[in-house]
């Protein structure tokens, strides 16, 4: 932004206003959020298809477990057990959220200060507060992204209550 506003245009094209770079700010950070929550919907999507049982064709990824069957005298059990398997799926999905809240946020409120210098050198620079925090409030509150974090933290569930039966 300091390099645009500092660029030197001919004297008949108006120079760039502060709501201007406002807006462009706001662009970049929509943007942003925006190739946030496509990857961070395609990263859940992708672990819910390799959970899935209808994902059985050989030319994909392998599957993220393999269980096995032991008898143990008493019984028939699962190794790993059905909640050890819940809670590596419930990591993941707390993994693929957690990246969001490793990235700021634009602050769309506020100029640079090297900007606003060479807008206008006469004006003390406002100081804002730098940041709107994070991506991760607004991602972890989508629709899709809860319905499918919904999915994947109970998607052993049915597979449990089988399991029970026998």
């Amino acid at each position: 932004l300091g390099m645009i506003v500092a660029f030197e245009l001919e004297p008949h094209v108006p120079s760039v206003t502060e709501s201007e770079i406002i807006k462009v700010k706001a662009h970049y950070n929509w943007s942003m959020y925006q190739a946030l929550l496509n990857a961070t919907k395609n990263s859940l999507k992708a672990m819910k298809l390799r959970l899935s049982s209808n994902y059985r064709d050989g030319d994909g990824p392998p599957a993220f477990f393999e269980v096995d069957l032991q008898l143990d005298g008493i019984g028939v059990r699962l190794q790993p057990s059905v909640e050890e398997i819940q809670a590596a799926i419930n990591g993941g999905a707390v993994a693929v959220l957690k990246c969001s809240k490793m990235i700021e946020a634009w602050d769309t409120v506020t100029i640079p200060k090297n900007v606003q210098l060479i807008l206008d050198a006469n004006l003390p620079p406002v100081q804002g507060t730098g940041s709107q925090g994070t991506f991760y409030d607004r991602i972890a509150q989508d629709r899709e992204i809860l319905k499918v974090v919904l999915l994947l933290t109970g998607s052993v569930q049915s597979t449990k209550n089988q399991c029970d039966e026998y």
